[in-house]
């Protein structure tokens, strides 16, 4: 018998791929397990990172909601606007006191300023006694007295001419004279008549609040 002997040979490739496959079986289950732990992984990080945006919303939310002031009354569209009452609370901006509100405050009290000081925005003063009138905004503002009520619009003067044509404003609405480069419209409203405009349109008293 010679060493090519196939019974040989063959006997010889059994032996080595027996003393071979432990090793591949070793690197299989090494490289499952490898696997295993990198989905694991990457779950948990998923979990984690959802968690915590959840949490960061919550918590913005319920800021949102400590802060915003509302009450179960309804929206006060009519009410005036109010000067807020001192109150003790300081807004830091860190620590549990001012929960990080205190850009939301400064906000707040700018705009509070703003609504105090629309009150000198508009360029005339209404002078007819018994109407009392809401802070501009928009250049706008309305009057009222008893059941009647006045809508008033200071416009630029170029604009003029189409509120004098028949279709350039409304049933009884009056138009002022042009002063300091604008003018003014004063519509009457639902059961006020066109005289009460007139009145209070001519007898506007003109300021200087106006650049």
């Amino acid at each position: 018998m010679n060493d090519l002997d196939p019974d040989r040979l063959g006997t010889a490739l059994h032996d080595r791929l027996r003393d071979e496959r432990p090793d591949l079986e070793r690197l299989v289950a090494d490289a499952t397990r490898s696997g295993t732990r990198i989905r694991r992984r990457r779950a948990t990080v998923a979990a984690l990172a959802t968690c915590a945006g959840v949490a960061a919303v919550a918590i913005a939310g319920s800021q949102l909601a400590g802060s915003s002031g509302t009450t179960n009354g309804g929206p006060g569209f009519a009410e005036r606007p109010r000067t807020a009452e001192p109150t003790d609370r300081t807004f830091t901006g860190t620590g549990e006191s001012g929960s990080g509100l205190d850009e939301l405050a400064r906000l707040a009290s700018e705009q509070a300023e703003l609504r105090e000081a629309a009150r000198d925005l508009a360029p005339f003063d209404v002078t007819v006694p018994g109407w009392t009138c809401d802070e501009p905004a928009d250049e706008k503002f309305g009057c009222t007295r008893g059941t009647e009520s006045l809508h008033l619009v200071w416009r630029p003067a170029a604009s003029r001419p189409k509120y004098l044509g028949p279709d350039g404003s409304g049933p009884g609405t009056y138009v002022s004279d042009v002063h300091g480069g604008i003018f003014v419209t004063v519509e009457p409203g639902a059961g006020t008549s066109a005289e009460a405009a007139a009145e209070v349109g001519a007898t506007l008293a003109w300021t200087d609040e106006r650049s």
